[in-house]
């Protein structure tokens, strides 16, 4: 089990709400904004539709295990600090053949 299995598995196990999320699933950064589907949908993601999220991203990217360690603003207020899977991020290629 690698550092970020083990830290998902902390942060699942933790009874209170964190400030910080482990992502495996499809997702795409353009520039500072970065988006991902939650059902792992790479058609809803290049067409911004069904179980999509975003951010802005407030500084720059951390690579650590195999993920993406990043600091998004939630424009709530406060920011959280996403694990992107490298494995799953999408191209501009990929994004653009999947456009609609």
């Amino acid at each position: 089990m690698n550092k970020v299995q083990q830290l998902k598995i902390l942060l699942e196990d933790m009874n209170y709400a964190s400030m910080m999320e482990v992502i495996d699933c499809c997702w795409y950064q353009d520039g500072r904004d970065i988006s991902w589907n939650g059902f792992n949908d790479k058609h809803d993601l290049a067409n911004e539709e069904g179980d999509n999220y975003s951010g802005y991203m407030t500084e720059g990217a951390t690579q650590w295990e195999g993920y993406t360690i990043i600091n998004l603003d939630t424009q709530q207020g406060y920011w959280v600090t996403y694990l992107f899977n490298n494995e799953m991020k999408v191209s501009r290629q990929e994004m653009e053949d999947l456009y609609e």
